[in-house]
């Protein structure tokens, strides 16, 4: 007598739960690189945008920072001279500071602290760093950006502008 066969057997069901549970496997991991990769990105990204929003200010920093734009520019006939001013996000008042892609606040600071001849001294308040050259031919834009868990940089070696990107994102203990 011949049988029909017309269901799987248990080998064969449990081989394509195996394969499934593989493939998925795979996808999740794959899915979490991606997921990662862009968070860090965008979060390099957004270091970049508040560069750009510093050196916007920077145009109209006579009302602003509520300081002569001569005050970034040493030897250049003009005074009170400095080589380097740090700006924390609280003084972008020209930018939208959001959530970072991780969904954490920056740490932003106080509008007392707009125009510091000195870094934030807490290590936890996101600055920007503008460094002149003595010529006052070029200024350099330097950033450290923390949002509670990550940063771009820290808070005694900022992140130079060109450098920027999303290997620069790490995580950060302030301590």
């Amino acid at each position: 007598m011949i049988r029909d066969k017309k269901a799987f057997t248990l080998v064969e069901l449990l081989a394509v739960i195996v394969v499934l549970a593989i493939v998925m496997a795979l996808t999740v991991v794959s899915i979490t690189n991606v997921l990662t990769d862009t968070r860090r990105t965008a979060f390099s990204a957004e270091a970049g945008n508040l560069i750009g929003a510093a050196r916007e200010l920077l145009e109209g920093a006579e009302s602003i920072l509520n300081e002569n734009v001569s005050a970034l520019a040493p030897n250049c006939d003009i005074t009170p001279k400095r080589e380097t001013v740090y700006l924390t996000l609280a003084s972008l008042t020209n930018a939208t500071i959001s959530k970072s892609p991780y969904g954490n606040k920056y740490t932003v600071g106080t509008a007392s602290t707009v125009a510091a001849t000195a870094p934030p001294s807490d290590k936890k308040t996101s600055y920007i760093k503008i460094t002149t050259a003595s010529d006052c031919s070029k200024w350099t834009y330097s950033i450290f950006l923390y949002d509670g868990v990550y940063a771009v940089g820290t808070p005694d070696a900022p992140v130079e502008f060109s450098e920027i990107d999303a290997d620069k994102v790490k995580v950060y203990n302030a301590g």
